[in-house]
């Protein structure tokens, strides 16, 4: 016999690591302080996909971690939601930071936090918003083609074309 990892019972499981169940398993990989609620993040400390979210084992099926830890802790689970974090770290497994919302809820989210990042906040851009303006203000003079802009901004036709068109910076 082998004895439980995390709540140090007896089991029968022989793997390098021993757990009696899979809320054990779950909370031994749960990066806790202590058996409290707590307002920190409880980072996983198991498995995380390529997309940065944690995931478990759960009779043989890959689960995403945050949604075991709420179908877990709360008993108003709808597996048709979507579990969401508030904290925006995907390996978090903190009830407390977790909540139930659509894919409309979560696009929502996703605009608030970092996710819709715009103009100089995006790594790879090379103007800014007096640029931008400068670009506007050009052309609507008419004394300046798109490619004449683009030469003079070190940018391409394409980029000069979305952003008169405010398919792009239509915060400026």
């Amino acid at each position: 016999m082998n004895v439980c990892e995390t709540c140090f019972k007896e089991c029968k499981k022989s793997f390098s690591k021993a757990f009696c169940s899979d809320r054990c398993r779950f909370l031994y990989y749960a990066q806790r302080y202590n058996d409290l609620p707590s307002y920190d993040c409880w980072n996983w400390r198991g498995k995380i996909g390529r997309d940065g979210y944690a995931f478990i084992m759960i009779q043989g099926k890959r689960i995403r971690a945050h949604r075991y830890s709420h179908r877990m802790f709360y008993r108003d689970h709808d597996p048709n939601l979507l579990v969401l974090h508030s904290c925006d770290n995907k390996s978090c497994v903190n009830p407390m930071h977790l909540r139930q919302g659509t894919v409309q809820d979560n696009s929502n989210d996703f605009g608030k936090s970092q996710g819709h990042r715009k103009g100089k906040s995006v790594n790879t851009c090379k103007l800014d918003e007096l640029d931008v303006k400068n670009i506007r203000k050009l052309y609507a003079l008419g004394s300046n083609t798109q490619k004449s802009l683009a030469t003079m901004f070190n940018v391409s036709q394409n980029a000069i074309s979305y952003i008169i068109r405010r398919i792009n910076w239509k915060h400026v």
